[in-house]
């Protein structure tokens, strides 16, 4: 068999219905699987998938009860029969030619064992989630992993930091060379610590810029500062892990939120203000050039909220991580 999609949901049963019908339209029987974990009591979502197998034999599904993310994909690869085994998240909508694109890419790049692409902004999206999108897929809003959110060029061995779980696959033959698995204790970040490990190993990686997957951004406020204190917090996780392996560019959130804590003290002396006055001139500019490029002025203050509540939540993700939570292990 030569492609198997891994798929974890939990009670989100109308996403994970829009995410295989975009899927069952591409995959052949002959060519895959699709593999889901029920990752709890979520009985709604089982009795859809017993419907949708009538119809795509090639779906299996289990419940588990409540794992870690990394245990329920570890689960999942284990179970596994294909060649490429293919991760995606349960409320992706894959673009029309997403799994042709991957299954040629597997052919014409045979010296890599890693695939991922852009995960887009979902058609339709609020201006909210349209910020979200333009913040994270700019330089100033997440760096080299700004990649991820806003496509480009295919480009060969890239490293973690241009890839996403939400659309990654990776060769079945990749996980033997020492049982590479993800680490089941990470409350995020699991791909990009096992992305880390496999790059040391020496397997390369291909950024497909037709890869592509439209993804939902975060309906609330709330919900985009509580994603961003867990990618922070898992990070910090991964570093603890593999300190050696990590840029020093995942730390600069962290500082600027110590900075803006100690701000008051650093108030007394003018010349500590100016690094806040740079980050904001910063901000500005790239927010500006967002609105015009959109066309859409009336979201300019949303943008510049964003941005400076990525930054701080990352940071206070780390910082709170790094201070108040156990230690994690490798396993």
């Amino acid at each position: 068999m030569k492609l198997s999609v891994l798929i974890i949901t939990y009670k989100r049963i109308n996403q994970l219905e829009r995410c295989l019908d975009s899927l069952f339209g591409q995959i052949s029987l002959n060519l895959g699987e699709v593999l889901v974990c029920v990752n709890g009591d979520d009985s709604q979502s089982a009795k859809m998938l017993a419907k949708k197998r009538k119809k795509f034999p090639g779906l299996k599904y289990w419940k588990k009860e409540r794992l870690s993310r990394g245990a329920a994909r570890n689960n999942l690869v284990e179970q596994a029969s294909g060649e490429i085994i293919c991760f995606l998240d349960d409320d992706i909508v894959l673009g029309r030619d997403s799994i042709e694109v991957l299954l040629k890419a597997t052919e014409q790049y045979p010296q890599a064992a890693i695939f991922g692409g852009p995960n887009l902004c979902f058609p339709g999206s609020d201006n909210f989630q349209i910020s979200q999108s333009e913040v994270l897929g700019s330089f100033l809003g997440s760096a080299w992993m700004s990649r991820r959110y806003k496509g480009g060029k295919d480009i060969f061995n890239v490293d973690e930091r241009c890839l996403a779980l939400c659309n990654l696959a990776i060769r079945r033959k990749a996980f033997s060379l020492d049982k590479s698995i993800f680490n089941e204790n990470l409350i995020s970040c699991e791909e990009n610590l096992l992305l880390r490990q496999m790059s040391a190993q020496g397997l390369k990686a291909v950024f497909l810029s037709k890869f592509i997957v439209f993804h939902q951004r975060r309906k609330t406020y709330r919900g985009l500062c509580r994603q961003i204190f867990q990618y922070g917090g898992g990070r910090m996780q991964a570093i603890r892990i593999a300190p050696e392996r990590y840029d020093f560019i995942f730390l600069v959130p962290a500082i600027f939120f110590l900075y803006l804590v100690l701000l008051p003290l650093l108030a007394e002396v003018p010349k500590l203000l100016l690094p806040l006055a740079i980050y904001f001139f910063l901000i500005g500019v790239v927010s500006l050039k967002i609105i015009f490029r959109l066309k859409c002025f009336k979201i300019f203050p949303l943008i510049l909220i964003i941005f400076l509540s990525v930054h701080i939540c990352y940071g206070a993700g780390f910082i709170f991580e790094f201070l108040f939570q156990k230690k994690v292990t490798q396993k």
